[in-house]
């Protein structure tokens, strides 16, 4: 006897007691005289020898057959593993409970134990060997629960939908529910939290994609990848440029501004680039060039002012080197013999017709 049977006969046992003590009267065959009587579903039927019909009796219950000519009365009450018509069997244990029905429900109906058969634990179930929130059954992918001892190794975690295999794309609550192959929650069930996947925040994510970018998906935050700020990226791309891409601001990305530039190129040109500001590189004013070569000539290019660079005036021109911008060739100049000049001020010595002497 299972430990649930014993509780299901105390159970019924204690109904048999309250009929009894309630005064359930049940008609003796012995005062219905020598007639043979038949009861069935409630009704009891009478044969008299004497008489060419029967009677029947409203109100009695239990099955009686009483016999004169023998002189004999049999009383047959209705029994655990007795059934009318072919209808469920009453039982109080397995025991009762014939050979195509073996179990004794939680109901005290014999059961299979098939799929959706009642259940109170395991012990109630057959072919369906797992006792779920609706009955017996296998346990397999979509089958309901509240646990994962409900289903079957075929789909062993219960998701907010049943049982299931926690694959990507599987439902899920949190990552108790998802597999190792795709072990994080994210906000559209299971997943690897790879490039792509959505993401709330970075536990959403893969390390090998850690950021979850504004967007919404995971990612590595490189060079190109797509920002709507600084945070979507990482330290070798740090920078949002203006164009929603990650850049780590190098020569050539693109920038609004001396902020969208790295340490390799701090200067922001007219071009709307990351830049040196090196001589040669484009310029609209000295700011766009470096104290390498901090002025920015005619040509629109940064120079350092020495002897042949471009200028307008000695200002574009070093101090030092060649600080003569010497109009007949717009071109800086040491003032050394042999130079092109206008006048003794454009020469270290003099001027003779048009040339430094």
């Amino acid at each position: 006897m299972r430990p649930s049977d014993s509780l299901r006969l105390v159970s019924r046992c204690s109904v048999v007691l309250v009929l009894a003590v309630g005064g359930c009267w049940e008609p003796n065959p012995a005062f219905l005289g020598p007639a043979a009587m038949t009861s069935t579903n409630g009704d009891t039927t009478t044969t008299d020898p004497t008489t060419s019909g029967p009677t029947t009796l409203e109100g009695t219950s239990g099955e009686v057959t009483s016999t004169s000519d023998s002189g004999t009365t049999a009383s047959t009450e209705p029994t655990a593993g007795s059934s009318s018509g072919g209808g469920p069997i009453g039982c109080f244990d397995d025991g009762d409970c014939p050979a195509a029905q073996p179990l004794c429900g939680p109901s005290g109906i014999c059961q299979a134990g098939a799929a959706g058969d009642p259940c109170e634990d395991p012990s109630d179930c057959g072919d369906a060997p797992l006792c779920g929130p609706e009955g017996c059954q296998v346990g397999a992918a979509g089958d309901p629960c509240d646990d994962p001892a409900q289903c079957a190794a075929e789909a062993p975690l219960c998701g907010p939908e049943g049982c299931q295999v926690g694959a990507a794309g599987d439902p899920c609550d949190d990552e108790a529910q998802c597999a190792a192959g795709a072990p994080l929650c994210g906000p559209e069930g299971c997943q690897v939290g790879m490039a792509g996947d959505p993401c709330v925040d970075p536990s959403d994510c893969d390390p090998a994609a850690a950021i979850c970018s504004g967007a919404g998906v995971c990612q590595p935050g490189d060079e190109g990848d797509p920002c709507m700020g600084d945070g979507d990226c990482n330290t070798s791309a740090p920078l949002c440029g203006p164009d929603g891409l990650c850049h780590d601001g190098g020569v050539g990305d693109p920038c609004a501004g001396d902020a969208d530039c790295g340490m390799a190129a701090p200067l922001c040109g007219p071009a709307g680039t990351c830049q040196t500001g090196d001589e040669g590189d484009p310029c609209a004013g000295d700011t766009d060039c470096s104290m390498a070569a901090p002025y920015c000539a005619p040509d629109g290019m940064c120079h350092d002012g020495d002897e042949g660079d471009p200028c307008s005036n000695d200002m574009d021109c070093d101090d030092v080197l060649a600080p003569y911008c010497v109009p007949s060739d717009d071109l800086c100049h040491d003032g050394s013999t042999g130079d092109p000049c206008q006048n003794n001020g454009d020469c270290i010595a003099n001027c003779m017709m048009g040339t430094c002497t």
